[in-house]
C-alpha cells in the first residue's frame, strides 16, 4: 500500500474510533466547558426537537439521607459528588421521537407519539445515542444520564425530595396506584422544581453505570460513573406497574443490557 493511501487510513480509522467509542461509553467524551456558547441556556434538538433543560454544576449528597424514610441497602451510603453542568431532556425519550431516529416503534404500548418509548434495552438506547449524534453531525453528543446526573436532576438539583419536585408520588407519577396498568402521555403530570417531567414513574430509565449494590461505597468525587464486573446496568425512576416505594429519587434497580422490557425507557443527556 502507498504511503499516502496509509495516511488517509489511519485517518480514517481515528475518525471511526473517535466518534463509535465515546457513543458506546468506552472512551472519553467531550465535556461541557460552562464558558462555551449554549451554557446556561435551553437547547432543542433539531433532529428530534427534544427540548434539553440546562442543569448547573454543584455539589450534592447523593443517597439515601435522614430525609428519604427507609431506603434499601444499594442506597447506601450518602455521599458527597460534585457534577459539571450538563443538559437534560425535559421528557422521556417518546415514541414520536424514536420513530425520527431509528424509524420503526419498538414500544409494547403502541400508544401514540407522545407516549414514552419503552421495550428498549440498554444497547437499543446506546444505538439511538450513537444516530442521533451522527444526525447532528456530531456537533452536539448525547448520551443517557449518569446515575449521579439522573439523581441530581430527579431531586431538583440535590434537594432533600423523595419523589420527584414533591412529597406525594400522586402529583409527579405514573405508577400502580394511579396508571390504570399502562404507560401515559409525557409531561401529564408535575414537573419537578426544575421543569424536569416523569422522572418518577411512567417507565424505568437507563443510566450509563453498571450496577453494584455497593457502588455508592466505591464512587469518585467527581462526575461518578461506576463501572464494574457484573454486565447489568443501572435503571432508575419506577414504573407504571411498580408501587410508591419503587418510584422513589433515590431507588436503584438493574436490567440486562440486551433485554428490552415493556417497563423500561430512557431520557437523554447533552453533554457538549
Amino acid at each position: 500500500m502507498k504511503p499516502g493511501y496509509l495516511i488517509k487510513f489511519a485517518a480514517c480509522l481515528l475518525a471511526v474510533l473517535l466518534f463509535w467509542l465515546p457513543a458506546y461509553g468506552m472512551g472519553p467524551k467531550p465535556k461541557v466547558d460552562e464558558t462555551q456558547t449554549g451554557a446556561g441556556e435551553d437547547f432543542t434538538d433539531p433532529a428530534t426537537g427534544m427540548e434539553f433543560i440546562w442543569i448547573p454544576g454543584g455539589p450534592y449528597f447523593m443517597g439515601c439521607g435522614d430525609w428519604a424514610g427507609d431506603c434499601d441497602l444499594d442506597e447506601e451510603p450518602a455521599h458527597e459528588v460534585q457534577l459539571q453542568g450538563f443538559w437534560i431532556s425535559k421528557t422521556e425519550v417518546t415514541q414520536g421521537q424514536w420513530k425520527k431516529i431509528m424509524g420503526f416503534n419498538p414500544s409494547h404500548f403502541d400508544l401514540g407519539d407522545d407516549y414514552p418509548v419503552e421495550n428498549v434495552s440498554w444497547t437499543n438506547a446506546k444505538e439511538f445515542v450513537r444516530r442521533i449524534t451522527v444526525a447532528n453531525d456530531m456537533k452536539y453528543w448525547f448520551d443517557v444520564p449518569s446515575e449521579a446526573q439522573w439523581e441530581y436532576v430527579c431531586r431538583s438539583g440535590g434537594q432533600a425530595e423523595q419523589f420527584a419536585g414533591t412529597a406525594d408520588p400522586l402529583e409527579a407519577a405514573w405508577f400502580l396506584e394511579n396508571s390504570q396498568g399502562t404507560t401515559h402521555p409525557v409531561a401529564s403530570k408535575k414537573p419537578n422544581g426544575l421543569g424536569v417531567y416523569d422522572m418518577s414513574g411512567n417507565v424505568w430509565e437507563w443510566c450509563r453505570d453498571q450496577y453494584d449494590v455497593k457502588a455508592y461505597a466505591k464512587h469518585e468525587p467527581n462526575d461518578p460513573v461506576f463501572r464494574g464486573e457484573e454486565p447489568y446496568h443501572v435503571i432508575r425512576g419506577g414504573a407504571f406497574n411498580f408501587n410508591a416505594f419503587n418510584v422513589r429519587c433515590g431507588v436503584r434497580n438493574d436490567s440486562a443490557p440486551g433485554d428490552p422490557y415493556y417497563d423500561i425507557g430512557f431520557r437523554l443527556v447533552r453533554t457538549y
